[in-house]
């Protein structure tokens, strides 16, 4: 009998089958998903100034809300979208939705709404209705056009939009309590725009100066929109996955707030005053759930890479 002769280790880490190394993937980018893993997060400071900027609202007030996300974007937009309609639920801030950025958008965000309202009435909470609380506006093609038409008159930008009252009848959005009385861009205390376009420096270059603006952006959005924080032309800045994680950790803790023993959790030299969590609430959602599996998933990614340069390495050394 012969004896096959022993393959060199450099070749056999060379010839890793690929669907192994899928396989793992699947495994190690799924499993943590089951779990709520917390990890240490110390939120930036765009982030912070983001929400103490929603926290500062007016109870009762209303807000545009621009959403420029879809599904191809949920990973980071999802998490980011969820924590910014909590605060504003259960703050009682009234939304216009609308959006420059795609046709499905504001299909996407309404569906998003229906998911968190299910959640409120399983804690036995008011749900966020249309009309009264809410009110969605649609997707506007000209986002140019659209926005130098909000800089002149909300009535104008949003003519002829309507939405069903509680009694069933179409109504024009100026009639809900979301809208009504709210003529100029002026009346509006804050632009938040979700987004994974550059509708972010539209909304700058045309609404810049006339309302205050906050975004949360995709990480690739990222190094676009910060010069804008830096320069002061954006109050709040979220950023990617991190940014969502961010935003769910200041819901949970607060900005120098001290918890039930005393400590504070995210303590901050850049802002100066307190800003309360809803620490009784369910903070956590996909910024959580999906932080942890970004850096496995990462780390699989480096370990691939160093395991076939080592063995491209071994195999051209005959190892």
């Amino acid at each position: 009998m012969s004896i096959q002769p022993r393959q060199p280790i450099g070749k056999l880490l060379m010839s890793l089958n690929r669907r192994i190394l899928y396989l793992i993937l699947i495994v190690v980018s799924t499993v943590p998903l089951f779990f709520q893993i917390k990890v240490p997060d110390k939120p930036d400071d765009s982030t912070i100034d983001m929400y103490s900027k929603l926290m500062s609202l007016p109870e009762g007030s209303t807000v545009l809300l621009s959403t420029g996300w879809t599904y191809s974007t949920r990973g980071e937009n999802k998490g980011q979208f969820d924590a910014i309609l909590k605060i504003l639920m259960r703050r009682h801030i009234k939304a216009a939705l609308f959006s420059i950025s795609d046709v499905t958008a504001p299909k996407v965000a309404i569906e998003e709404i229906t998911e968190l309202n299910m959640e409120r009435q399983k804690e036995g909470k008011k749900p966020y209705q249309r009309w009264s609380d809410w009110v969605s506006l649609g997707f506007f093609p000209n986002g140019d056009g659209t926005a130098n038409a909000m800089s002149v008159s909300l009535v104008k930008a949003f003519e002829g939009k309507q939405e069903v009252a509680p009694n069933g009848s179409v109504e024009n959005v100026f009639n809900s309590p979301v809208l009504k009385g709210h003529d100029s861009i002026s009346s509006i205390p804050l632009l938040i725009g979700v987004e994974s376009t550059s509708a972010t420096t539209t909304y700058i270059q045309k609404l810049g100066g006339k309302v205050p603006i906050v975004f949360a952006v995709t990480g690739v959005m990222g190094p676009e929109a910060l010069p804008y924080y830096s320069s002061g032309q954006v109050s709040g800045l979220a950023i990617g996955l991190k940014g969502a994680l961010d935003l769910e950790t200041l819901m949970q803790y607060g900005i120098n707030n001290p918890g039930p023993n005393g400590v504070v959790m995210v303590p901050s030299q850049h802002h100066a005053g307190v800003v309360p969590g809803f620490p009784n609430d369910k903070n956590y959602g996909t910024g959580l759930a999906y932080f942890p599996t970004l850096h496995v998933s990462l780390a699989l990614l480096i370990l691939a890479v160093l395991v076939g340069n080592i063995g491209m390495y071994m195999q051209r050394r005959g190892w």
